[in-house]
């Protein structure tokens, strides 16, 4: 989706970097830290999904994610981790994590996650957005993608019309 915000969590910053380089269409903001990561959670925001690793100093990401799931419901949480024991998944999966992705992990794949977890988000929760919030949305990933935009796209990501997208910056 659009300019959705995405909170990655992984004390690897070669991670976190990657997938900011190959997740441009979203707005990443990134933590090393599960604890810092939570406080930032827990204030007011707008964050649709959670990037999460598993093994990292001081918190680990199965208790931020038990964390999450008690406190902020609205969230969704993808695990991610190098060490896919059978333990750490079932963990996982009994603390409500909604996807698992194995580390080292193919872009695309990742991709394909965030998406139909951010598309089945908006239809189960029957989000009527207004026409400026949409604009709003697309200005922003206009902003970040400037060089691959197109009308096609941006309606199809925002499970619009083409020309209702159109029309959409006509009236604004």
């Amino acid at each position: 989706m659009i300019s959705e915000k995405i909170v990655v969590i992984d004390d690897d910053p070669r991670v976190i970097k990657s997938i900011k380089l190959g997740l441009t269409e979203y707005e990443i903001i990134s933590f090393t830290d599960g604890e810092k990561a939570l406080t930032y959670l827990k204030r007011p925001n707008s964050v649709s999904l959670v990037v999460l690793d598993v093994m990292m100093p001081g918190v680990d990401g199965l208790t931020v994610l038990s964390d999450i799931k008690q406190n902020l419901k609205h969230i969704s949480v993808i695990i991610m981790t190098g060490f896919g024991t059978k333990d750490i998944i079932i963990q996982a999966l009994r603390n409500h994590a909604d996807e698992f992705i194995e580390k080292p992990f193919n872009m695309q794949q990742l991709k394909e996650k965030i998406s139909s977890i951010l598309r089945e988000k908006m239809y189960k929760n029957n989000i009527k957005i207004r026409g400026n919030d949409h604009v709003s949305r697309i200005k922003s990933y206009i902003e970040r993608n400037y060089e691959n935009v197109n009308l096609k796209f941006i309606a199809e990501e925002l499970c619009l019309s083409p020309r209702y997208v159109s029309r959409l910056f006509n009236q604004n």
